[in-house]
């Protein structure tokens, strides 16, 4: 299966699955004067690098490696950061123990996660579950639709109606269609 063909099929899944997601059901956290602290590691990183620039409030960013200092931990937390910490297999060790040390000095954690039942979400003190799919084909591009969808919606209490991402696509302009045929016969041929 070509590359190409792999990325259009994640795609689809990750749009499928984003279309079965009750995103009204999130919480918006955002609320008045609310400053967060973004972590992940990896996919889940730039997630969090992206949720800083998306949300209005004060917020920072940071690798969990670097933020389990000490004073970095005690200092967010004196400050009055919530911690949103972002992993959605929920198992990374530097996220859990950067949630756990949160959590253990009086600070708020917030976990994004896919599962209820992951070591993240119990070391949390919220859990906003964020439907997973298993990274079939490679490229992870549907998980990260519902994911940065779900943050969009928890960030800033955007009314995000899944349903009309497929009418969006359907009614694209001829210029971005033949983009998009153009985009799929230079990967076909690059790979």
């Amino acid at each position: 299966m070509r590359l190409s063909e792999r990325i259009e099929r994640d795609i689809e899944k990750g749009v499928s699955l984003l279309n079965e997601t009750d995103l009204d059901s999130i919480e918006y956290i955002g609320r008045a004067k609310t400053k967060i602290l973004f972590t992940g590691a990896g996919d889940s990183y730039a997630s969090a690098v992206t949720s800083h620039h998306i949300y209005s409030g004060e917020s920072l960013y940071g690798d969990p490696l670097t933020l389990n200092i000490e004073g970095h931990v005690a200092r967010y937390v004196r400050e009055g950061y919530i911690l949103l910490a972002i992993s959605l297999g929920g198992r990374t060790r530097s996220i859990v123990r950067l949630s756990e040390k949160y959590r253990s000095i009086g600070g708020e954690v917030y976990a994004v996660t896919g599962s209820r039942e992951s070591p993240l979400a119990k070391a949390s003190t919220h859990v906003v579950e964020v439907p997973y799919i298993e990274t079939v084909y490679g490229s992870g591009i549907g998980r990260q639709i519902v994911l940065e969808a779900v943050l969009a919606k928890l960030l800033s209490g955007l009314e995000i109606a899944s349903s009309n991402i497929n009418a969006e696509v359907e009614t694209s302009s001829e210029t971005e269609r033949q983009a998009a045929v153009q985009v799929r016969e230079a990967l076909d041929k690059t790979y």
